[in-house]
Formats: C-alpha cells, structure tokens, sequence
C-alpha cells in the first residue's frame, strides 16, 4: 500500500517539475516559431505523458 502511494506521490512530483519548467521555459506573450528539433521533444512529451496518465493524445499540432 505504502509503496503505491509513493509511486503516485513521486509521478505527481515529476508531473509538477515537468509543468513548471514548461511554464518558465517560455514566456507567456511572446509567440515564438519552433524548431523541428523543440517539434519532435513535444511530440515525445505529449506520448509519455499520455501514457503515463493514460490519456488520449491531444493534438496538439506541433
């Protein structure tokens, strides 16, 4: 039991350091053109995270 919630704490915690650097990582009002290379890692974000969470892929169009 002990060791579910601590799989679920630690994909939580992943999940929040993952949305926060995406946050900063950009900021908000300045659109910006991305490179096939920034293209591709958010195409493998979205299906790990997707699988992870176990939701559909939303396509995004990147």
């Amino acid at each position: 039991m002990i060791r579910r919630l601590t799989v679920v704490a630690a994909t939580a915690l992943v999940a929040a350091f993952l949305a926060a650097g995406a946050a900063s990582a950009e900021p908000a009002g300045h659109p910006q053109q991305l490179t096939p290379k920034e293209k591709a890692g958010l195409r493998v974000t979205e299906d790990v995270l997707g699988s992870l969470f176990g939701g559909a892929s939303s396509g995004l169009g990147f």
